[in-house]
């Protein structure tokens, strides 16, 4: 029954649970892909505002970089920028490899619009990839197929013990029935009432037994009225005997008796109707060996010698007992034979069709029973985790295989423990109460515990639920425990290397923040000042330096290629590069130390010939101040000096190519421009991540505009005061957005 139960139930469970999970997974990936590719189209608008100012002003730097932070976006897998003659000026990824799908790559031209001039000057390509959310989609087929396992095996628990809780008992009480009535003649009804079908085949069976035993006590009942009759009423015998055939012509056991010459003395219609025997064969005063020899001749025992076969059922005939026969018709009927007080034979005949089937019906049940506990034995022993079951009293009824190996009791019944005979006290105490907290509470519990196996300790996680009854109460506490020790250790293992990266990432901070120039350094170069100096992550490459020369007092500000580590590599190079120069051409103006550092980083770098395999560098601005405090003197490398006087605001731009890149010559020049020094005048160096940083609630960067305005905005204010409000404008903008780069802004006033 369990079986033909669990054959219904899990196909349509599992038929039900993958269709809703594909389902699922379909609109999640179609949700997904129709996300990244309205992200491209956005992405392609947002774009090409930037990368067409930059190719109008030809800054082919900003736009390498500004493509390795799309390469960097997710579901990225390449991008390129064309100029209007379609030469390939800046690319991300392999630009060869086509698309997965048509809408996955994208183009825009890049339209230039200032001052009523409008040029195309180039054109935007973005392709994407869907790994990212193939990846997703496999992770969720994993937890939904965890999921369904979970749902089948809890679906297989509960059906095999409902079914053993409904149809086992009520069995079983039919089987030993049906088998004292085989071996000691005993009719015991059985004691079950139900609504169900078992119930019905339950009365039948006892209502069957009520039947014969009834037939059994009238038979008896009248054997004795006949014979007291025959001895006491002869003279009734005629009004006896219409009696006694209307009677048992009308009980529903068949009859046939005979004398001691084997004669048929008396036959009911009830015994020609089970037997179908022929009435002119059987009838009173037939003889019982002529009748059975009309009969094989008839071939109504089956094929062979008529008078063997005549001489084997007259054999048979005279055997005393109760006997079951499959007739030829398909009835089933059970002949109890009894010798007479005068050396006759009573033949009772009872149609037994009925009983037969329910007793198949109950063998196949327990052999159903027997074949879906073994299956699902089998599943249990086979699975890697323990599994078990245990009553309110905390009594293991069930465990598999797993669970009796690990804890040795490979042959000890599991009914005759509990988990204080195979645990420590404390871990079985602990074991008992999340049980109790289980029934009570009647909801599923995760816990994770240690327990001793051999000379170890090994971490388990359990998943404890209720196994509830009709009403809705718990009778027992199914547990499925998982040995997660290697997984703990691992853990471990990567929170100690995750230490050691931390530990040496912070120690490189510190040496970075070591080359930085001194408080007292900056405060003897300018009258005023402000830094902000912020790394993306703990180092970066962003890095500021002031040095002291013939001429005056430098002070430069470098973006270094990537941020974290990679940048921080670099800025080491270029601190190098710049000391080298000085000490090389000490009285170098800023334009010659480009020049100088240009050289030094690409050989540094070996990105001087076609065989290096980098392309990384640097934007850099130095300004030299004039020790009589009325000049200025700066050149720059893909970044810009701000200069406020009066409350206005001035870009000096530097040169488009930065420092060490592959694109940027070795004998690279670098242009000089002076600024003359006013009263108040005040001088801004900033690298890319101020400006480049995204916010605003339309995911746009803050943009040289709006660097511009916040300094007009807080011209009247003192440079100590403007770090603050700086910070502020930035932090504003930017919003719940992350971080994009390193920011370093330096501000400062002119000592006198």
């Amino acid at each position: 029954m369990t079986a033909r139960l669990l054959a219904i139930y899990v196909p349509l469970v599992s038929i039900s649970l993958l269709v809703v999970f594909a389902l699922l997974e379909v609109s999640y990936y179609r949700t997904q892909r129709s996300g990244i590719v309205q992200e491209l189209r956005q992405r392609l608008v947002l774009e090409s505002g930037f990368f067409a100012y930059e190719l109008w002003e030809f800054n082919l730097e900003a736009v390498k970089t500004r493509l390795g932070e799309i390469g960097t976006l997710p579901h990225v897998a390449s991008a390129v920028v064309f100029d209007s003659s379609g030469a390939v000026l800046g690319k991300v990824g392999d630009i060869d490899l086509p698309p997965e799908a048509p809408d996955f790559r994208a183009e825009m031209p890049l339209v230039y619009r200032a001052a009523g001039v409008e040029d195309t000057v180039g054109k935007l390509v973005i392709t994407l990839h869907s790994a990212d959310i193939r990846r997703d989609v496999r992770v969720h087929i994993l937890e939904n197929a965890v999921v369904m396992l979970v749902l089948l095996a809890a679906l297989v628990g509960a059906t095999f013990f409902a079914t053993r809780r409904v149809f086992g008992m009520p069995i079983e009480a039919l089987r030993q029935s049906i088998e004292r009535m085989k071996t000691d003649n005993l009719r015991q009804e059985v004691d079950w009432d139900s609504g169900d079908e078992l119930g019905q085949v339950v009365r039948a069976y006892n209502e069957m037994l009520r039947g014969q035993a009834e037939a059994e006590r009238k038979i008896r009942q009248y054997q004795d009225h006949l014979q007291d009759l025959a001895d006491q009423r002869t003279a009734e015998l005629s009004e006896t005997s219409a009696r006694l055939r209307l009677t048992l012509d009308n009980i529903p056991s068949g009859i046939l008796r005979t004398d001691k010459d084997m004669a048929i003395v008396f036959t009911n219609d009830r015994y020609l109707e089970l037997t179908r025997a022929s009435p002119e064969l059987v009838h009173e005063g037939a003889s019982i060996p002529e009748v059975c020899l009309q009969m094989a001749q008839r071939g109504q025992f089956g094929p062979g010698k008529p008078a063997d076969l005549a001489e084997t059922a007259v054999a048979d005939f005279t055997k005393v007992g109760v006997f079951e026969v499959d007739l030829p018709h398909g009835v089933v009927v059970e002949i109890r034979r009894e010798p007479t007080s005068d050396g006759g034979m009573l033949l009772l005949v009872n149609d037994i069709s009925a009983r037969r089937k329910a007793e198949q019906e109950v063998e196949r049940v327990l052999r159903d029973l027997r074949e879906s506990q073994e299956r699902l034995q089998a599943i249990l022993d086979n699975s890697p985790a323990f599994i078990y079951m245990k009553d309110l009293e905390g009594r293991y009824l069930v465990t598999n295989r797993r669970w009796r190996e690990a804890m040795g009791c490979e042959q000890v019944p599991p009914s005759t423990l509990s988990a204080h005979d195979v645990f420590p006290k404390d871990i079985a105490d602990a074991m008992v109460k999340v049980d109790r907290e289980v029934a009570r509470r009647r909801e599923v519990r995760e816990v994770e515990v240690e327990l001793p196996r051999g000379k170890e300790l090994r971490t388990y996680v359990s998943l404890k639920f209720p196994l509830l009854d009709d009403g809705g109460r718990p009778y027992a506490i199914g547990g499925i425990s998982t040995d997660i020790t290697e997984r703990k250790r691992a853990e471990e293992n990567l929170r100690h290397v995750y230490g050691i990266l931390t530990d040496s990432i912070e120690y490189a901070a510190r040496i970075q923040r070591s080359l930085l120039p001194s408080r007292q350094a900056l405060d003897e170069a300018f009258a005023e000042h402000f830094v902000i100096w912020e790394p993306r992550d703990v180092i970066g490459g962003d890095i500021f330096w002031l040095r002291e020369n013939p001429r005056g007092n430098l002070i430069a500000i470098a973006d270094c290629t990537g941020h974290g580590v990679a940048g921080a590599f670099v800025t080491l190079i270029a601190t190098g590069a710049l000391d080298r120069a000085l000490l090389e051409r000490p009285l170098a103006g800023p334009a010659e130390i480009l020049s100088i550092m240009n050289r030094m980083v690409k050989e540094a770098l070996n990105q001087v010939g076609p065989e290096g395999e980098s392309d990384d560098g640097l934007g850099l601005g130095i300004c030299l101040m004039d020790p009589e405090g009325w000049e200025v003197t700066y050149a720059g490398a893909g970044l810009s000096l701000w200069v406020v006087r009066d409350g206005v605001v001035e870009e000096v731009k530097g040169h488009r190519r930065g420092i060490g890149h592959r694109s940027t010559p070795l004998d690279q020049d670098y242009a000089t421009a002076r600024v003359l020094v006013e009263e108040g005048t005040r001088f801004y160096l900033a690298t890319d991540g101020f400006v480049d940083q995204v916010g605003g609630g339309r995911n746009r960067t803050f943009g040289k505009r709006r660097l511009a305005q916040a300094l007009e905005d807080m011209a009247d204010l003192a440079l100590a005061d403007q770090k603050a409000t700086l910070l502020e404008t930035l932090h504003a903008y930017q919003g719940a957005e992350s971080r994009r780069d390193d920011i370093t802004v330096v501000g400062f006033v002119c000592a006198s």
